[in-house]
C-alpha cells in the first residue's frame, strides 16, 4: 500500500507544502494531497487493515500520516488504538502529521483516553510532538466544564519550552477561552504563566472570530502591561 503513495505524488504540491512545513526534510515529502491520503486510508480501513498496520512504516511524511489515519479509521477497540499509537507517536516530527491524525482519532471511553493522555504527558515530557499530540487531543475531546481545571493544571505542570508545544497550549487555551473566559483569563494573566505562552494565547484569542472586538482590545492592552 505504501508504494501507491509514489503514484499519487504531485511535485507542484510538494514544493508548495515544503513552504508550510519548514521542519520536514525535503527527502521525506512526496507531495500527496491530504484528501487523497484520507481516501486511501479509508480504503485500507475497510479491508485487511491488520496486515497494513503490521508493516514497517517508511520514513516518509505521507506514510506516517497514512499510518495514523488508518489507526483512526479502522474498526479498532480503544485498547487497540492505544497499542498502535505507541508505534505512531515516536514517528511524529512535525505539526501537520500530529494535528491531522488527532482529528481522525475517536474513542468510545473518554475517561480512559484522558488517563492515557495524562500518562503520556508525564512519561514523554521532553518529546515535543508527543506533548503537542496530547494537548491537541485534549482540544478535540475535552473542552468542557468537567475537564477545564484539569487541563489548566496540566498546562501549568508542563515543563516543555518547545515552540510547537507552546503553540498547542495557546491554541487549546484560546478555544477554552470562548467557553470559559473568566477562568482562562485569570490563568493566562497569572504571574506563573511565561511570556511566550501569554503572548501566543492572546494572539490566538484575537484571531478567533468567536471573540468580540472589545474583548480582544482589552486583552491586547492587558498583555502589553503584563509583559512590560
Amino acid at each position: 500500500m505504501y508504494s501507491r503513495l509514489y503514484d499519487m505524488a504531485d511535485e507542484k504540491y510538494r514544493l508548495f507544502a515544503l513552504k508550510l512545513l519548514p521542519d520536514v526534510c525535503q527527502e521525506k515529502l512526496l507531495g500527496v494531497r491530504l484528501p487523497k491520503l484520507r481516501h486511501l486510508a479509508k480504503e485500507i480501513a475497510r479491508g485487511d487493515y491488520q496486515s497494513f498496520l503490521a508493516l514497517e512504516v517508511p520514513p516518509l511524511f505521507e506514510a506516517e500520516m497514512l499510518f495514523g489515519f488508518v489507526i483512526g479509521y479502522a474498526p479498532l477497540s480503544d485498547d487497540e488504538k492505544f497499542s498502535y499509537l505507541e508505534r505512531f507517536l515516536p514517528l511524529i516530527d512535525n505539526w501537520s502529521v500530529c494535528d491531522s491524525v488527532c482529528c481522525s482519532l475517536k474513542f468510545s471511553d473518554k475517561d480512559e483516553l484522558w488517563r492515557w493522555l495524562e500518562v503520556k504527558l508525564k512519561a514523554c515530557s521532553e518529546q515535543e510532538y508527543v506533548v503537542r499530540f496530547c494537548f491537541v487531543m485534549m482540544l478535540n475531546n475535552f473542552v468542557s466544564a468537567d475537564y477545564l481545571m484539569r487541563i489548566l493544571a496540566l498546562v501549568r505542570q508542563c515543563s516543555s519550552s518547545a515552540y510547537y508545544v507552546k503553540m498547542a497550549q495557546a491554541w487549546l487555551l484560546s478555544v477554552l477561552f470562548v467557553a470559559f473566559p473568566d477562568e482562562v483569563e485569570a490563568f493566562i494573566f497569572d504571574k506563573k504563566t511565561d511570556a511566550l505562552l501569554l503572548s501566543l494565547t492572546v494572539q490566538k484569542i484575537c484571531d478567533s472570530l468567536r471573540v468580540e472586538r472589545g474583548v480582544k482590545q482589552r486583552l491586547r492592552a492587558l498583555k502589553k502591561s503584563f509583559v512590560s
